[in-house]
């Protein structure tokens, strides 16, 4: 578990010396690769948690959960339909409410990720603002052929994933616990069934997550050896017991690290570590900020350090309040939050989402992990040599070179204060009209201060003007594949614009049929059809995975391209039947539904004619291998 690069997306493909070297002490693991399934097995459940997201990076965790994420974090158009249609009502991603990014360029299918997203609206503005800000995923897996597991064997795995990042396009530094259930022996690891029953109550999912919240009970984690999890506590609501934890007596060393910083938590790390040699590690605006209210607070810490410059790639901004403030440094280069003490016998070691700010030990939701760790086993040799290798990647700070203007706030300050303020304040409602247009309301006029001025629209279509004062606004008329409970968000200020996607959940919600219509429309004939040979397999097929799901075919593209069913036959559904086992049953189902969906296509052009002919020759024989399974067409 040494800080390591994490990112959905791989690493790079031609790594240099100097990369190999750090990788020694620093491996870099996607967050995909923690959430595929094992072999054999697929996913059950998945809570999941964080502050921020951005859809292309959810569109690629739904990939790796049904095990079709490719090495760059990304996959095709129908293994994304696919995953979306599998994963529906088992995975439930909670983001805070205003943090989910627009996507330029996507197409509309990312508009049932409503599906999948659970919006939390903490009120982030002004000083007892607070943020909804874990980091944590929860996952359950089930064997894919229950005839297939042993006498003895555990009929579930469990994962459990902790860290410091969001779900977002970033390669900064972070530090994360990633557990597995133990097929034999195991540890215990207090508070993980505590986390999952919280995140099932967020989520509204208590009803789903009660037998397997028994289970958890008896779950036996696999730790490395010389590691105890003393705990792993998730903070929802501010509390006056819940503080910057007291570290032991009397340690020789700490590294404190964190992008965001604030004089009273460091006051009382330093007044609570004593004589020790202590080591702060941040970004350089964090620490101008504290020495901007007192340079005697870093005048405790024995070194300064601020991480390497990066490439700018920012997503979001987490927070830009005054005092104790938490930013989501996207474009720092630093995710990783931590407080590693060292004693003669044991370090103990703090991780997860809190900053060291009161904000986020005292009123954010945050999840942290409590670890002690036994001097000279390998586990602690691994993290205090990855350690010191992400010390020596940053960079050291002179007191005195830090700037102690005052700064200025700037237009894109005030559009974060008024995100803040909307993102929880605006609750959105929608409901189709007697005219099929769409009526979208807030529940109280809404009026924008400093000339600023909003613009809102469906996540394909283009953004309309919202009035000033007005209490709601009317969309035109759309096909209902086109219609999702996420809304683009647009918020103009002296030529600068902010943009997010917003829930809006509509009077009674969307029929399941604006799914299968949006899954239609977004894959066409061909891609339907080869959808419905994907699904005949248990784990897919690789052959489809050709169309990039963010790629939007033209017309020539469809022409080039062929459906994988060429050579469909009765006898080639009877062996994927027999190869998927118990489960074929379930393969049937999903591939009888598929070409429902074909045959009632109507979007159909010149380009599709030869999958026309494959169709209708398919829905001949289709009837013969319902009668030779036993079944009838649903």
């Amino acid at each position: 578990m040494p800080p390591r690069k994490s990112s959905p997306a791989a690493k790079p493909d031609s790594p240099t010396q100097a990369d190999l070297e750090v990788r020694k002490h620093l491996p870099s693991i996607p967050l995909l690769t923690h959430l595929e399934p094992p072999e054999g097995w697929q996913l059950d459940r998945a809570l999941c948690a964080a502050y921020s997201a951005h859809p292309s990076v959810l569109c690629a965790l739904l990939l790796a959960m049904i095990n079709r994420s490719k090495y760059s974090g990304k996959g095709s158009r129908v293994a994304l339909v696919r995953a979306m249609r599998a994963l529906r009502g088992k995975v439930h991603f909670m983001l805070q409410e205003g943090r989910l990014a627009v996507s330029p360029g996507l197409d509309a299918l990312p508009a049932m990720l409503d599906r999948f997203i659970v919006p939390v609206p903490y009120a982030e503005s002004g000083h007892a603002g607070k943020s909804w800000h874990p980091k944590v995923c929860i996952v359950r897996y089930r064997p894919a052929d229950p005839s297939l597991i042993k006498q003895g064997e555990p009929a579930y795995q469990w994962r459990l994933w902790l860290g410091s990042r969001n779900f977002t396009k970033d390669d900064s530094w972070d530090l994360a616990l990633f557990l597995s259930s133990a097929g034999k022996g195991g540890s215990i690891v207090p508070g993980v069934r505590e986390v999952a029953d919280s995140l099932a109550q967020q989520a509204a999912e208590s009803a789903a997550w009660a037998p397997l919240l028994k289970e958890l009970d008896g779950v036996m984690w696999d730790v490395p050896r010389g590691i105890e999890i003393k705990s792993i506590e998730l903070h929802l609501h501010p509390d006056d017991s819940r503080r910057l934890p007291d570290l032991p007596l009397s340690p020789k060393s700490v590294l404190a690290v964190a992008p965001f910083l604030d004089v009273t938590s460091l006051k009382r790390l330093a007044e609570s570590t004593g004589d020790a040699e202590r080591s702060l590690v941040s970004i350089r605006p964090s620490l101008e900020d504290v020495a901007r209210a007192t340079s005697k607070t870093l005048e405790t810490f024995t070194n300064l350090y601020q991480l390497a410059p990066v490439n700018e790639d920012a997503l979001d901004i987490e927070d830009a309040d005054s005092a104790g403030h938490d930013q989501d440094p996207e474009a720092r280069g630093l995710h990783a939050k931590f407080l590693w003490a060292r004693y003669e016998k044991t370090d103990v070691l703090y991780l997860g989402s809190p900053n060291l700010t009161a904000r986020g030990w005292e009123r954010n939701a945050e999840i942290h992990a409590h670890l002690e760790i036994k001097r000279g086993s390998p586990a602690a040799t691994a993290l205090a040599e990855g350690f010191e290798a992400f010390r020596q990647r940053c960079h050291r700070v002179e007191l005195g070179s830090l700037s102690k203007s005052p700064k200025p706030k700037t237009s894109e300050d005030v559009l974060e204060d008024m995100r803040k303020q909307l993102a929880t304040t605006l609750a959105l409602k929608q409901k189709f009209r007697a005219d099929m247009t769409v009526l979208v309301a807030t529940q109280k006029p809404m009026v924008l201060t400093h000339g600023a001025r909003m613009k809102i629209g469906r996540v394909s279509d283009a953004r309309i003007p919202w009035p000033q004062a007005a209490s709601e606004v009317i969309l035109p008329v759309m096909g209902i594949e086109k219609e999702s409970e996420l809304l683009h968000i647009e918020v103009t200020l002296q030529g600068k614009s902010l943009h997010w996607l917003q829930s809006a959940p509509f009077e009674g919600g969307l029929p399941d049929a604006r799914d299968d219509t949006l899954a239609a429309s977004y894959l066409g004939l061909s891609g339907l059809l080869d959808l419905f040979a994907d699904e005949l397999e248990l784990h897919g097929l690789p052959e489809v995975d050709r169309e990039p799901w963010g790629h939007r075919p033209s017309e020539k593209d469809r022409q080039r391209g062929k459906t994988r069913m060429l050579g469909f036959s009765v006898e080639s559904v009877l062996a994927a039947w027999r190869r998927a086992g118990n489960a074929g049953p379930e393969v049937i189902q999903r591939a009888t539904k598929v070409l429902d969906l074909a045959a009632a296509y109507d979007g159909a052009s010149a380009a599709d004619r030869a999958a026309v002919r494959q169709l209708k020759s398919l829905l001949k024989s289709w009837s013969a291998v319902q009668s030779a399974l036993g079944g009838s067409r649903a």
